[in-house]
């Protein structure tokens, strides 16, 4: 968390929009490094936002937008930080789910999302649980929406789910819950994509496995010798990718 950037950034332009009810989350140890000097110090915390540290077994890793209205909600799920190179200065991936009252499937994703965050906000103090409320009373719709607990069917005719850790009862992984929803359909090339990597590409290779691709692209960026080259000579029929003219000197966190 880089409070400078999130209060230079992001909350001026949700402020000017007509959002007044803004809540940020972000990993309690995170929390503690940036209020002990690797962040400027918050000016507007407690008058124009509530801050608040999550406590996870492992890492509070997720970078999601949630914004909520009277009419509808939309849901932001990207690879940028809450700070100047996530939101100004890396190149970055975000999807984006719109909804009204009546968009039933992208309704059901903009619940789940809710559903994930509300999860981690209980007890959590005064003035959070007042901005709770306030949401309460102003989103009937949303507590009137099932969550998706699933795939669901979108306006355009796609599907779409929510995979979260450890969500819905489940034990599997994100990865695992991610290769179950193919059911079986034949995977003519993967594509992937990511900024770091295991140094023997074991989740890449547990990918492979699942899908079984007739083809595997890699797109890497070379400057940040990050990617284990010698491993991947282990993956059948990849084709490894360059990023560098892409990304341009920025760097490639998606």
């Amino acid at each position: 968390i880089d409070f400078d950037a999130y209060e230079n950034i992001a909350l001026p332009r949700l402020r000017g929009a007509g959002c007044s009810n803004n809540m940020l989350l972000v990993d309690e140890r995170m929390l503690t490094y940036a209020l002990d000097g690797a962040s400027l110090l918050p000016e507007h915390a407690g008058r124009y936002y509530t801050v608040t540290g999550i406590q996870p077994k492992t890492v509070f890793h997720p970078k999601v937008v949630l914004q909520l209205g009277r009419r509808g909600g939309r849901a932001i799920i990207s690879s940028a930080n809450m700070t100047a190179s996530g939101l100004a200065g890396n190149l970055e991936l975000a999807g984006l789910v719109s909804c009204t009252q009546e968009a039933e499937g992208e309704a059901r994703l903009v619940a789940a999302t809710w559903e994930y965050l509300s999860s981690l906000l209980s007890g959590e103090g005064q003035a959070l649980n007042h901005q709770l409320e306030w949401l309460r009373a102003r989103t009937p719709w949303l507590f009137d929406t099932e969550p998706a607990a699933d795939v669901v069917s979108l306006a355009d005719g796609s599907g779409a789910a929510l995979l979260r850790s450890s969500g819905n009862g489940s034990a599997a992984g994100i990865g695992t819950r991610f290769t179950n929803l193919i059911d079986g359909e034949r995977v003519e090339r993967l594509v992937v994509l990511s900024p770091y990597w295991d140094d023997d590409l074991a989740a890449l290779a547990a990918l492979v496995s699942s899908l079984a691709p007739k083809k595997l692209a890699i797109l890497i960026d070379r400057n940040t010798e990050l990617f284990p080259a010698q491993a991947a000579k282990a993956l059948p029929d990849v084709e490894i990718y360059d990023l560098n003219t892409f990304g341009k000197s920025r760097f490639i966190h998606a």
